[in-house]
């Protein structure tokens, strides 16, 4: 058994797949993280169980001594965990003692889920640098295996972005999409939103995006991964959704501006980055060479 332990942000979890991928691939793995993880992960490699971090157990990793008691399921994966990789904590404090005394015959790696700042390789050569210096060499599976692209499918327009210094001017993706529309009459265009976008954006504009860019809210990764399902190709910022939708085998447009895509661009075959040749605002980017780079990808 392989356990892997994630709570950090979409995005940060999606770059973390191809360690997974691999786990899975030397047998048995399992997903310790919130539910949100537990189901992207199930729906990105198949076989992998799940367990929720919320469980009492886990939590109490974090507090020194750690929990007296365990479930039996808890207790029985434990037992057999040959290896656990963790994107927790650092490997000398409370949560990494807990876990080697709860699990001593597994191999625990702690690894960093985001790269120093001088790293210049991408976050999952960090991850796979780790886990070799740890002894545990080869364990990174980058290409994914799901697709949900179809050709002829719509274009999905995800606007959002945790980071709003990470997010395209809501008036440029507004104008894209008529000029997509007016590029492709006969494509449907679908717009969609977490609900952070939903919370944060103006009511007036949600309301004419509804109206006029049948704009979704999609509040949980199933939704998420619904919206995305027989695109014909993925535009969004350099946020979580956009990692997911490279992941799932969609030809993915992203927009990136203070972020460094050399670490961050998501993980695919089908990518491709649009960033300015040093860190910029995103409103560095302007409408046509996105438009150019959409219908390309639907050509």
């Amino acid at each position: 058994m392989h356990l892997l332990f994630h709570q950090t942000a979409l995005g940060d979890f999606a770059v973390a797949l191809p360690v997974l991928r691999a786990m899975a691939g030397r047998g048995e793995a399992a997903v310790v993280g919130p539910w949100s993880r537990i189901e992207l992960a199930s729906a990105m490699v198949p076989g992998v169980r799940g367990m929720d971090i919320e469980m009492f157990e886990f939590t109490r990793l974090h507090v020194p001594g750690g929990p007296s008691h365990l479930s039996p399921l808890v207790a029985k994966a434990l037992a057999a965990a040959e290896l656990i990789v963790s994107f927790i904590t650092p490997d000398n404090g409370d949560w990494a003692d807990n876990v080697r005394r709860l699990a001593p015959d597994a191999q625990l790696v702690c690894v960093p889920p985001k790269p120093p700042e001088d790293w210049a390789d991408h976050a999952s050569a960090y991850h796979a640098a780790v886990l070799d210096r740890a002894g545990v060499a080869g364990l990174s599976d980058p290409t994914p295996r799901v697709d949900l692209h179809k050709p002829d499918g719509p274009i999905v327009v995800h606007p959002g972005s945790g980071g709003l210094n990470k997010q395209w001017p809501a008036e440029r993706f507004d104008a894209l999409i008529d000029r997509l529309h007016d590029a492709q009459p006969d494509r449907p265009i679908r717009v969609i939103a977490g609900e952070a976008e939903a919370d944060r954006w103006p009511q007036d504009l949600m309301e004419r995006w509804v109206d006029k860019h049948h704009l979704t809210v999609t509040p949980t990764v199933t939704a998420l991964l619904d919206a995305m399902r027989d695109a014909a190709v993925y535009l969004g910022n350099d946020a979580g959704p956009t990692h997911v939708a490279a992941q799932a085998g969609l030809p993915t447009i992203a927009l990136f501006g203070p972020s460094s895509p050399h670490v961050w661009a998501p993980l695919g075959s089908r990518v491709t980055v649009l960033a300015p040749d040093t860190p910029a605002d995103m409103d560095w980017l302007g409408v046509e060479p996105v438009e150019r780079a959409v219908l390309a990808a639907i050509a």
